[in-house]
């Protein structure tokens, strides 16, 4: 694997951590938006604003329920992992800030030290396929 692999497996390996981010993000942003329109809906049916559909008192308590839990699940988005992917992103800056910094050294200094630093990327490769 050489320097410009390196980068290029960095990028993905950080383009990825950065996927893992947004699909949280979307996941709990799409239940907070379902319980919001539960909710609506349920307010309007609940003001008798639409007549045409009678509906029973229950009913509308049990919907402004639903709509509560798919907004209070927003507590259960697991801040822990977001805050973890952004640590990876961090670890993964660092490293190819490190493969940029090898190509300025001498070749006899680099030859080491990029063995050393490839490795350690390989092994990120390695674990990042098996999370």
């Amino acid at each position: 694997m050489g320097t410009f692999d390196s980068e290029v497996y960095l990028e993905l390996l950080i383009t990825r951590q950065r996927k893992a981010i947004q699909s949280y993000i979307l996941f709990a942003i799409g239940l907070v938006v379902l319980g919001v329109i539960i909710i609506v809906a349920a307010f309007l049916f609940s003001k008798d604003w639409l007549n045409n559909f009678p509906v029973a008192a229950d009913d509308v308590k049990g919907a402004f329920g639903w709509g509560g839990v798919f907004i209070t699940s927003l507590l259960g988005v697991p801040i822990k992992e977001i805050v973890n992917h952004r640590g990876k992103i961090h670890i993964f800056k660092s490293l190819k800030q490190q493969v940029e910094d090898l190509k300025s050294v001498s070749a006899a200094k680099r030859a080491k030290s990029q063995k050393r630093l490839d490795d350690l990327i390989w092994s990120c490769i390695q674990k990042a396929a098996m999370d």
